[in-house]
């Protein structure tokens, strides 16, 4: 998480970074991420499109 934050801008220049696992993030990645604007996507949000009972993740 730590990589991602410190080049998605600055390197890649994004405006946005999301890491996206089939698993699902520690509370302390998750607490980063909310930190510093990175969007999580877990194994139960890419569930939950799938099925179509909910949202795209990214939005």
């Amino acid at each position: 998480m730590q990589k991602v934050n410190g080049t998605y801008r600055d390197v890649h220049r994004g405006d946005l970074a999301a890491v996206v696992t089939t698993n699902s993030f520690t509370k302390a990645a998750a607490a980063f991420c909310a930190q510093v604007g990175i969007r999580t996507v877990d194994r139960r949000a890419l569930a939950l499109w799938a099925e179509g009972t909910g949202g795209p993740p990214w939005a």
